[in-house]
C-alpha cells in the first residue's frame, strides 16, 4: 500500500476486498492487456485450461471490485516505469558516449601537437635484431587540421555545444571575427590555437561555466 496516500493505489487490495478477491484480480492484472479477461484469468489461476467459463463468484468480484478499471491503471503504471528506465538507460549512455568524444578529442589534440613538435617517426626491427632504422613518417598541416577540426566537433559534442561553424561575438552581441575557417591558419597559427584549445580544455574539465559580462560569447552566425 502506498504510504504516502489515503487510499490505496488501485492495482494494490482495495478497502473490504477480501484475499480471495484480491488474489484473484492480481491474476487477471498480471495478464498481458492482449489477453486479459476473467476467463483467462481463471483458467490460470485455478490451473483448468479447459475451462469455458469462469465462476460465478469471479465475474462478480470483476463488477465489484472495479478490476477493469484497476487493470488499465496498472497498464499505464507499469508503462510509466518502463519509459523512465529507458531514458535513464539512455542519460547514461549519453554520458558514456560525451566521456568517450572528450576521451578522443584529447588524443587528437595530442596526436596534433606532437607532430608540431617534431615529425612523427617509424621504428624498424631489421633482421640481425640489433640494428633500428629510425626514419621521418610523412604528415602535412592538412593533417594538423584534420585532426584539430575532428578534435573540436567531438569536444563540443562531449559538452552539448553547437557542432556548426560559429562566430565570436562580444558582450554587445556583435561578430568580434568572422566564422572560423582552419584551413586558412598557417603552421604558427595551428600551433597558437592548440594551446588555447589545450588551456581551453583543462579549464572547461576543471570548472565548466558560462561567459562573465564583457566576455566573449559563441552564437552560430544568422
Amino acid at each position: 500500500m502506498n504510504p504516502l496516500a489515503e487510499q490505496p493505489l488501485p492495482w494494490e487490495r482495495q478497502p473490504g476486498e477480501t484475499a480471495k478477491a484480491f488474489q484473484a484480480f492480481c491474476a487477471y492484472r498480471d495478464l498481458e492487456p492482449a489477453r486479459r479477461s476473467v476467463l483467462a484469468a481463471y483458467k490460470q489461476a485455478k490451473g483448468k485450461p479447459t475451462a469455458r467459463q469462469a465462476a460465478g463468484i469471479w465475474n462478480r468480484w470483476c463488477a465489484e471490485h472495479r478490476w477493469v478499471e484497476r487493470a488499465h491503471a496498472y497498464d499505464l503504471h507499469r508503462e510509466a516505469l518502463e519509459r523512465a528506465a529507458r531514458e535513464d538507460m539512455w542519460r547514461v549512455r549519453a554520458a558514456q558516449v560525451a566521456d568517450t568524444e572528450w576521451d578522443l578529442a584529447q588524443q587528437l589534440i595530442a596526436r596534433a601537437q606532437e607532430m608540431l613538435r617534431l615529425p612523427l617517426v617509424e621504428q624498424r626491427l631489421e633482421r640481425d635484431g640489433r640494428t633500428i632504422i629510425v626514419k621521418p613518417t610523412r604528415w602535412t598541416a592538412g593533417d594538423v587540421r584534420g585532426y584539430l577540426e575532428l578534435a573540436s566537433r567531438l569536444m563540443r559534442l562531449a559538452t552539448g555545444k553547437p557542432t556548426d561553424q560559429q562566430a565570436l561575438t562580444g558582450a554587445d552581441g556583435e561578430p568580434l571575427l568572422p566564422g572560423l575557417n582552419l584551413r586558412g591558419l598557417t603552421d604558427d597559427e595551428i600551433a597558437t590555437l592548440l594551446a588555447l584549445l589545450d588551456k581551453a580544455s583543462r579549464a572547461a574539465s576543471d570548472e565548466p561555466g558560462a561567459p562573465g559580462p564583457g566576455e566573449a560569447q559563441s552564437r552560430a552566425p544568422n
